[in-house]
């Protein structure tokens, strides 16, 4: 007995946001229910959720994938939130009620304020639900006892978050989101999951509308700008939801995505295909074999891609963003088997309208054979005396009392009369019964007979060298014999009722006689005379009881013809109608196996996805090697184990609808057997020796050189080098021809998998390492942003809720300018964001974001600027970390109190430069340290208005 190979799966949870989102899960949901690899069921360690503000009802049922549980629908009354806010106070410390009411009442759409506002309303129901989740991928039965469980607890969790940057909904969560499944991941004492983002870009939206795209471009912006800074780690996220659950602060320093996928539409004009590709990729991503040693395949990536830049314009910007892009061909097998299942099912009508017909014109019909054959086993033939042996069956003439002549010779005249009558009435009274026991006969000879012919039609319509077709002719022949039988019948009816009518004249002429005799007197009576009368009526009378059963046995031969006859013409007219039946469906069939295109592609027909490998000009080919002459099936169609035809045809003949469905579903099903193991390398295999090319290196050079990966890079602005990673999903990966020539068009290492699928090869290239700045259109998206910022709310994360300023992050910051930059150098300087370590006996300078301890060399988080304050100075005004810095030393500022405390902080960090300055030599550090107690200067005054300006806002407010 053999044991089934168990194969592992990282638990996977599968999270859809908004529209775009819940669509793209039912893909991937359904690339699991029509995986042979996965039996067509979704593993219990994957699990789907779907959080949308829409109900998402399906107008199909087919299209309703997701159950009730995976569908979470998050539902809120904004104005009553909106109208008692002091009742929220979660929410009210970061929604912008002042700038978005208005627009909430006159219904606003697209407000990601709104979709974020969904997650606060309603984050118990959020919180249930995804802990419910993590609860099933990870239960504890999953690591033994199935053939597939899932990985064991040293293995992190796989968690994909699929969403558009664009809308309201899901464009409001997406960076809440990741943080909020961290959070409960760790509650959950598991090890961190890997977060993977696949995050739609405004111009992955190709079918929105124009008037639409600049808010669009706006929003996208926005969320961007959040994601982005929390991937950057400029912010800690410290979200509180609720009294009873919030972001902890190891959580919070981390990043939201561990891999953030930036999908746009490249070269895509359809919004289904960008959701199709983003599925293959999360299904190929962990639904097929690439664990490798219990670890995910990406897991040297992060090293290897995600870091910052180390000099130039945007030295210390990190490389955080990656993208995908897939090319797969296919055999389309359900398009294939549609067309063939067409022309199949036409050419087992055909069969079955077709007979063996002899082309001999001596050799008899085959059908006149069946009808003898008929005849001779049920009676219709003539015995020896010239009579049908059905009236034999029908009735025995010699079965009825007949008068003894002879026996009148010794009666007296005196009581011949009496006797005469006395045999008259038995001979009736035998008759009669005779009669009655016919009727009983008659019936039982109907229904074998009838019985005899259904079983020839049964016959026929089973046997694959007769059919339909044939049993008509078969049936007509018989109806026609049995007609001549009939008016046969009918003649000798005739005769014997003329003769029947003479000898009942004779019995009354010679009883009459016999009677007359009787009134004569005894002396002239003639006693011979009345004897031979006697003796000639009785004679007479038994041939007229001998015509009279004849009659009888005709009659009722004629009734067990009419009969039969009309079950088979009522056979007829049903097997004409069924037969009408299949000669018109041959002909639909035959019209819907039509192909009159040349090629058999769907949707994108670039290779992005789902290109077929089969023209149209390889159709018949196909067929004939693959399916061959439908004919050679027609035993097997029409039989107990097909559609049994010889029994159910009367049902199809009332039901033609239900046949034609059971005939195509035959079919479909025999061609499904038929081509289910035709793999794509045998198919080109095939096909090379037909067109002498190679066909193998046409298929995979397309494929690697189309679906690029879907985004458009600024290769000017950004020269640094991504990381690619690929996959090729084939049958059989120990012996795939394929993968060779996608390896030399792509130059770089490709993984080979198995997805278990003979009909699809799907080739995913990756990009990973690039910066958010380098997309080419983020310029055009951030100048929406800047125009929409004024007028619409765009942020769900707030810069209430932050105490930042937005403009202060863009996506291509313009350098920091020099007198700018000394004053935020001496600030940093004095609050302990730049300090300078020795190392090594040597002075070296580092940038920090926590000024509370001391810089450590070894530390990554702390960024090297320079070994001299000089060199560290123009580093820094350099360094992407300026930008959070700033925000940070305002910050820092602002601790130390009221603005005279402050005024006092700065005047004693000037004193303590001037001092410094008097001990400096070096030229050009004396010119820094000038500029930095300038800048200090300028920082008093600045405080010192304020502090006016607070002195008199008090002495308004105690007037």
């Amino acid at each position: 007995m053999t044991t089934k190979k168990t194969r592992q799966l990282i638990p996977t949870l599968i999270v859809g946001l908004g529209g775009t989102g819940y669509r793209t899960l039912k893909l991937i949901k359904k690339k699991f229910m029509q995986s042979a690899h996965y039996n067509g069921k979704v593993p219990p360690m994957v699990n789907f959720l779907s959080f949308d503000t829409d109900t998402n009802v399906e107008d199909k049922k087919a299209e309703d994938v997701l159950t009730t549980t995976e569908k979470v629908v998050l539902t809120v009354d904004t104005s009553s939130v909106l109208g008692n806010i002091n009742q929220f106070p979660h929410i009210k410390k970061w929604f912008p009620t002042h700038k978005i009411q208005d627009t909430v009442a006159h219904g606003a759409r697209q407000i990601r304020a709104l979709g974020r506002l969904s997650v606060f309303s309603n984050i118990n129901t959020v919180l249930d639900s995804i802990r419910e989740a993590i609860r099933r991928i990870n239960d504890k039965r999953l690591l033994s006892g199935g053939e597939i469980l899932r990985t064991s607890d040293n293995v992190p969790v796989n968690v994909f978050i699929v969403s558009s940057v664009c809308g309201g909904t899901g464009s409001g969560m997406v960076t809440d989101l990741p943080y909020i499944i961290r959070q409960l991941v760790a509650s959950e004492a598991m090890l961190s999951p890997e977060i993977h983002g696949y995050l739609f870009m405004p111009d992955a939206l190709v079918d929105i509308a124009d008037s639409e795209l600049e808010r669009i471009k706006a929003n996208g912006a926005a969320a961007l700008k959040e994601i982005d800074l929390f991937m950057e780690n400029m912010e800690k996220f410290s979200t509180r939801y609720s009294d009873d659950f919030h972001i902890g602060e190891n959580i919070g320093m981390m990043k939201p995505y561990d891999f953030c996928y930036l999908v746009s539409g490249v070269d895509i004009t359809d919004q289904h295909t960008i959701e199709k590709v983003v599925s293959e990729q999360v299904f190929h991503g962990f639904g097929t074999d690439l664990t490798k040693d219990s670890k995910s395949y990406l897991a040297n990536v992060p090293t290897n891609a995600f870091k910052a830049i180390p000099s130039g314009e945007f030295v210390g910007k990190k490389t955080n963003y990656s993208t995908i892009g897939v090319s797969s061909c296919i055999i389309p097998v359900k398009k294939i088997i549609d067309i063939f299942s067409n022309k199949f099912s036409s050419g087992l009508m055909d069969a079955i309208l077709e007979y063996a017909n002899p082309k001999d014109e001596k050799t008899e019909n085959p059908w006149q054979r069946d009808v003898l054959l008929f005849a001779r086993n049920n009676g219709f033939e003539v015995d020896m005396k010239g009579e049908l042996k059905l009236l034999d069956k029908i009735m025995e003439v010699n079965k009825a009392v007949k008068l003894v002549a002879s026996k009148y010779t010794e009666l007296t005249v005196n009581n011949m009369g009496d006797i005469l009558l006395q045999d008259q009435t038995t001979a009736e009274k035998s008759y009669a019964e005779v009669k009655k026991s016919v009727e009983d006969v008659k019936a039982k000879l109907v229904t074998d007979l009838v019985k005899n012919y259904v079983s020839l039609v049964t016959e026929s319509m089973g046997d694959a060298d007769r059919g339909v077709r044939f049993i008509v002719k078969t049936s007509e022949h018989l109806l026609n014999m049995l007609e001549q039988f009939r008016e046969q019948l009918v003649k000798e009816r005739d005769v014997k009722r003329k003769e029947m009518q003479r000898f009942i004249q004779l019995v009354r002429e010679k009883k009459q006689f016999i009677e007359d005799e009787i009134q004569k007197s005894w002396f002239m009576r003639s006693k011979r005379a009345m004897r031979e009368a006697a003796e000639e009526w009785a004679n007479n009378n038994n041939n007229a009881f001998v015509a009279q059963l004849q009659i009888d046995r005709r009659e009722n031969a004629i009734e067990v013809l009419d009969q039969l006859m009309g079950n088979i013409n009522s056979n007829i007219k049903k097997l004409q109608g069924f037969n009408k039946i299949v000669e018109s469906l041959e002909n639909k069939f035959h019209k819907n196996s039509t192909f009159t295109g040349t090629s058999l592609d769907e949707f994108e027909s670039d290779w992005l996805l789902n290109n077929s490998i089969v023209a149209g000009e390889d159709l018949e080919r196909l067929y004939k090697s693959h399916v061959g002459n439908p004919g050679g099936y027609e035993t097997l169609f029409i039989g107990k184990n097909g559609l049994n035809i010889s029994e159910k045809w009367p049902f199809y003949t009332e039901n033609s609808v239900l046949f034609e469905e059971d005939v195509k579903n035959y079919s479909s099903k025999l061609l499904e057997e038929k081509l289910k193991d035709l793999s794509i390398e045998e198919f080109l295999t095939e096909k090379s020796k037909i067109t002498g090319e190679d066909e193998i290196r046409k298929v995979g050079e397309s494929l690697a050189q189309k679906g690029k990966p879907l985004w458009q890079l600024n290769r000017g602005l950004y020269t640094g080098h991504m990381v690619p990673l690929n996959l090729l999903g084939v049958y059989d990966k120990e012996t795939t021809k394929i993968h060779e020539h996608v390896q030399s068009i792509l130059k770089k290492d490709s993984q080979v998998v198995s997805t278990m699928d003979p009909h699809r090869i799907s080739l995913i290239q990756s990009e990973h390492g690039a910066p958010l700045f380098a997309l080419s259109k983020i310029e055009d998206w951030e100048n929406k942003y800047n125009k929409y910022k004024a007028t619409e709310f765009l942020h769900a994360v707030t810069s209430e809720e932050y105490r930042l300023e937005w403009e202060n992050y863009p996506f291509r910051p313009i350098s920091i300018d020099k007198k700018e930059g000394v004053r935020y150098f001496t600030l940093g300087n004095a609050l302990k964001f730049i300090q300078a370590v020795k190392v090594e006996g040597k002075t070296q300078y580092y940038c920090t974001f926590d000024a509370s301890t001391a810089v450590d060399p070894e530390d990554k988080q702390d960024t090297w600027i320079g070994n001299n304050r000089l060199d560290a100075f123009e580093n820094f005004i350099k360094n992407q970390h300026v930008r959070k810095l700033k925000h940070l030393i305002e910050r820092e500022l602002d601790k130390k109190g009221s603005y005279k405390a402050q005024m006092e902080f700065i005047g004693a960090i000037a004193q303590n430069l001037k001092a410094f300055l008097e001990k400096i030599e070096h030229f050009e550090l004396q010119e820094l340290i000038k500029e930095e107690i300038r800048a200090l200067g300028e920082v008093l005054k600045e405080l010192n208005q304020k502090r006016s300006q607070d002195e008199s806002e008090d002495k308004l407010h105690n007037f």
